[in-house]
Parts: C-alpha cells; sequence; structure tokens
C-alpha cells in the first residue's frame, strides 16, 4: 500500500521513461492502481533477467505502454528479459480455515471476490489503437490459476500469446525454414488466434496449429532474385473450406542487418485461401490480405524454454565485459537501440551487462555523471567518437575497429566557478594561470580539471565523476562540437 502514490511522483515525459520491477506481489488493489498510473504515464516496464514480478506486481507491469509520435498513437512497451520470473495468479482472500463465519462476513468475502474479478476485467478493458492491456489467453490463464499456483512466462509461445516482448535471446544467425515456421506461427498466435476456450497452455495451442487446420500444413522457402520467401500454409479460418497462409518476404541481408539493429522491419501476410489447394507462389487472396510487423525474436522456437535461448546458454560464445574495449571520456554519436536508454545504472560494468543481453547490442555509452546507460549498435551509429568528459563508451572486439575518432568539430573546454570534481588527480602542478591549465589538460589522457586560482594549483583527471559545489575552485571539462 502507497506504492502508487509514490509512482504518481515521477514527472511524465513525453518520450517516456522506464520502470524496472522487482517483486513478489502484495495487494490486487494496489496493483491495479498502479496499473491504471503505468498506462496514463508513458511508462514503459521492464522486468530484468534473475529478478521477479509475481502476482500483483505483474498486474501493474502490463500497463507498460506509450503515446507518442505526431498522432499521438498508443504502442505495447512491457519486456522482460531471458531468465526473468514474471508470474501470474487469481486473487486469493486470506481467511482463517479454523473456524465459520457468520453470513454478514461471508457476504462481504464474496462482495470482496467479486470486486477482485472486476479489478482484472478493468484491465482486461484497455485497449487502445489496438493495443490490449491483457490478451484473453493471458485472462483464461489468470482466472483459471489457483493463488497457491503461479502461471509463468517461461517461453516464447507463452509471451507471443500474452503480448508481451522478450529481450536477450540469442537469435538464429540464418534464415531457414525453421525460422519462417516461427515467424508465421509467432505473428499467427499474438495478431490472429482465436482464443477459444478450453486451451490451457501455449504449448497446447502451437501443437494444434502446428498440425494444420485441414492437415496439409507445408512451410516452404525460396529465392527470387535477392529475395528470400518464406509461406507456411494451413491456418485456421472461420470460412467453410477455407484456410489462411502466411508468407513472409524479406531482402537475404536483411535478417542479418535486423539482428544488427540496422535492418528494417519484417512482416508476416496472411491470406485467406480455399482449404483443399496447396497454399503456394500464386495462390491466396491477397485483397483481404493481412500484414503484420514481427518483431526479431519471434523467429525463436515458441515453445523451448526462455533461459535456454539466451547468449549466456551457450559457454562457448558467451559474451563477457572483457570483449569490450573503452574509450574514455568518448561518445559513440547516433546508434542508440529502441528503449535503449538506462537510467539509474550503478556503474558502467552493470551497463555493459545489459549490452551483452541484449539482441543487436554491441556498444554502450555510460554516462557517469548521471548514472544513464545508453545501448547501442555499431551499424546504426556514424561510427564516429567525439570527445565527451562525462561519458565512456565501450565497444565490443572486434567492433572497436569500425569506430573513429571525429576529424571535425572543435572540442570546447567548458568552466564552472565554485565547482570541482572530487577523485583523486593522475597529476598535480603549478600554473601560470587558468588558460595554462586548460592547455595542460588537452590530450588522451586529461578529461578534466580543477584549477585553485589563490595558490595556482592545476589537478588533471583522467575519468573524473560528477563535479560538486567547491568554494575557489574553477572546474573545466571538454566537449566536442558534433559534425554530422
Amino acid at each position: 500500500m502507497g506504492d502508487t502514490a509514490q509512482l504518481d511522483q515521477i514527472p511524465g515525459m513525453h518520450d517516456g521513461q522506464t520502470l524496472c520491477l522487482n517483486s513478489p506481489g502484495g495487494s490486487l488493489g494496489e496493483g491495479k492502481r498502479m496499473f491504471d498510473v503505468i498506462w496514463a504515464r508513458n511508462i514503459m516496464t521492464h522486468v530484468l533477467a534473475g529478478e521477479r514480478c509475481e502476482s500483483a506486481c505483474a498486474l501493474a507491469f502490463l500497463g507498460g505502454s506509450i503515446n507518442t509520435g505526431t498522432a499521438n498513437i498508443r504502442f505495447s512497451a512491457r519486456v522482460i528479459e531471458a531468465g526473468a520470473r514474471l508470474g501470474f495468479h487469481a486473487p486469493k482472500l486470506e481467511l482463517p480455515d479454523d473456524r465459520s463465519y457468520p453470513a454478514g462476513i461471508v457476504n462481504k468475502a464474496f462482495e470482496t471476490a467479486l470486486k477482485s474479478a472486476e479489478d482484472i476485467h478493468a484491465i482486461k478493458l484497455h485497449e487502445e489503437h489496438g493495443v490490449e492491456a491483457m490478451q484473453d489467453f493471458l485472462y483464461q490463464r489468470i482466472l483459471s490459476t489457483r493463488p497457491e499456483s503461479m502461471y509463468y512466462i517461461e517461453t516464447v509461445g507463452d509471451a507471443a500469446m500474452s503480448g508481451i516482448s522478450v529481450e536477450g535471446l540469442k537469435i538464429p544467425t540464418q534464415v531457414t525454414e525453421q525460422v519462417i515456421a516461427n515467424f508465421c506461427d509467432n505473428a499467427w498466435v499474438a495478431k490472429r488466434a482465436d482464443m477459444r476456450p478450453g486451451y490451457r497452455s501455449a504449448a497446447e495451442y502451437y501443437d494444434e496449429i502446428g498440425d494444420g487446420f485441414y492437415g496439409q500444413r507445408k512451410v516452404t522457402l525460396r529465392r527470387e532474385g535477392g529475395t528470400l520467401i518464406g509461406q507456411v500454409s494451413d491456418y485456421y479460418s472461420a470460412v467453410k473450406f477455407g484456410a489462411f497462409g502466411c508468407e513472409v518476404r524479406m531482402g537475404e541481408d536483411q535478417f542479418r542487418r535486423a539482428r544488427n539493429g540496422s535492418g528494417g522491419s519484417i512482416y508476416a501476410v496472411f491470406y485467406p485461401y480455399f482449404g483443399d489447394e496447396p497454399f503456394g507462389q500464386e495462390t491466396g487472396n491477397k485483397q483481404f490480405s493481412d500484414e503484420v510487423a514481427i518483431p526479431l525474436w519471434f523467429a525463436m522456437d515458441p515453445i523451448t524454454p526462455l533461459p535456454a535461448m539466451t547468449a549466456a546458454a551457450d559457454t562457448d560464445t558467451r559474451v563477457t565485459r572483457d570483449d569490450f574495449v573503452p574509450f574514455r571520456g568518448i561518445d559513440l554519436f547516433g546508434g542508440d537501440l529502441a528503449d535503449g536508454m538506462i537510467r539509474g545504472m550503478g556503474s558502467p560494468n552493470a551497463c555493459i551487462e545489459r549490452c551483452i543481453g541484449r539482441a543487436g547490442c554491441d556498444a554502450v555509452t555510460y554516462d557517469r555523471w548521471n548514472n544513464i546507460c545508453y545501448l547501442k549498435s555499431v551499424d546504426r551509429s556514424d561510427r564516429t567518437l567525439y570527445v565527451l568528459s562525462k561519458a565512456t563508451t565501450y565497444v565490443k572486439a572486434p567492433r572497436d575497429g569500425d569506430v573513429f575518432p571525429a576529424r571535425r568539430g572543435v572540442i570546447k573546454t567548458w568552466t564552472r566557478n565554485g565547482k570541482g570534481f572530487r577523485d583523486v588527480p593522475y597529476d598535480t602542478r603549478i600554473v601560470e594561470n587558468q588558460r595554462a591549465c586548460e592547455r595542460a589538460c588537452f590530450g588522451r589522457e586529461c578529461h578534466g580539471f580543477n584549477y585553485v586560482p589563490a595558490s595556482r594549483m592545476c589537478f588533471l583527471f583522467s575519468e573524473p565523476d560528477e563535479y560538486f559545489d567547491m568554494n575557489g575552485v574553477v572546474v573545466g571539462f571538454q566537449q566536442q562540437d558534433r559534425v554530422e
């Protein structure tokens, strides 16, 4: 109780901000009120690998979304990392079982139960611009999972059917027939599947579509020029003797570029056709087609447990912090990944760990003064390194050979009177004046200085942290103009 009031104090931002959740749950009513604030305030929700969000916390998590763009359109923005624990169950009413209760208390308990069901259904009713707070499948799982149990999002299929995004998966390197089947199956359950009653798990539904509605499922992959065309047939249609087929088209290098964070969107197109005909190149009524944008993680097998599909699960190719080359006092311009700005990151190592677990991330820039981590893609950046005293950029080898210092752009020294760095300097010297101290701090190693006019002392720092009030001191730091 009271967490909603604290959450409500966070100022709203037009481009959103990310709230990381880590809680075993609590009051359902408080979870519902937190959901309302998150849904209304451009807050994106995130659960980190190794952490958990269960019960009432999971309901609050579902509010993660953002209204953005000139048309002010809502987009879903709730993400779990592979290895996170996101769990749902039905509400629980705490009553001791060693006594009997009068009718008034029983009726009150029944009213409480109805109010709990009403709160969950109120979340279910939140829908805007095609974004649903709670999919039918997840609604069924919540109400059918008793309070002493927990329904966890454990597979890609669970996440796709529940409208929840996943990060940190090791995406395949090549497009195969299996990848095409995964793309289409995951897109089908996420965007088109009818959630008829009776499905107790995502695996049960995927088994059904894997057999094909008419038992004629077929997966093909071919090349036409520089285009890959994958097709999957025999998805359910409410039209008698009808079926749907799925087609995915992409350039031969588009999948590779998408893995690196620089490719365009990938789409699955569903075409209706007669179920007694084979779905193929010339089959399907394109007039009634439905095009669906699909995220890259839909390429993953829908049934395999999420932790088994992370880069960390492959010990032979495990990326570590030692694989990242530091560029101190440097900012890599551009290349920011979507939802890749993380506030409150306490150390550069934590920032690098987040990059290791994020598909398409091969560089980070860490703002030491504000504890902000920026996850980046070298290919999406302009590969140019600019001087910025408060930042250090780390690039995963061998991509460090693909970035270069800016040859243009004036390096300016900014000063503040009555401010200073508290770090231990790497060099101390007596100089003639402040200008001489500035000249001394102009090279690869120095990225900040303190100058004390009374004693003419100049203190040089290689990687200074944030500056603070300091009487009788002038602080100096550097920033290079960016030339686009």
